[in-house]
């Protein structure tokens, strides 16, 4: 989960308090981690989403991987493209993580 992402994050966060001036019955918004990998850096990285959002942030993790790009590139949907690899199964539990709400 690169820096930047974080720092989007951060941005987005402040764009939502300028919302809730007007929409104040906005609810809190749920996170999702993505490109996660095994480095230490990650890990902390996944570790402050869940210290800060709590329960908000999704218990799947989308990891990084070289289906997605190829994908992209192949221009077809990552469950189409590689349905076994990590991110597509990924996604497909986040999507079922989402519909039971």
């Amino acid at each position: 989960m690169p820096v930047f992402s974080v720092r989007g994050m951060v941005k987005l966060l402040g764009t939502l308090q300028e919302v809730r001036k007007v929409n104040p019955g906005l609810p809190p918004p749920r996170v999702v981690a993505c490109r996660t990998e095994h480095t230490t850096l990650s890990h902390a990285i996944e570790q402050q989403l869940r210290e800060r959002f709590g329960s908000n942030v999704f218990r799947t993790a989308i990891p990084k991987g070289k289906d997605v790009p190829a994908a992209h590139a192949a221009r077809q949907p990552l469950p189409l493209h590689a349905p076994e690899g990590k991110p597509a199964l990924a996604y497909a539990a986040l999507a079922e993580e989402v519909s039971r709400g």
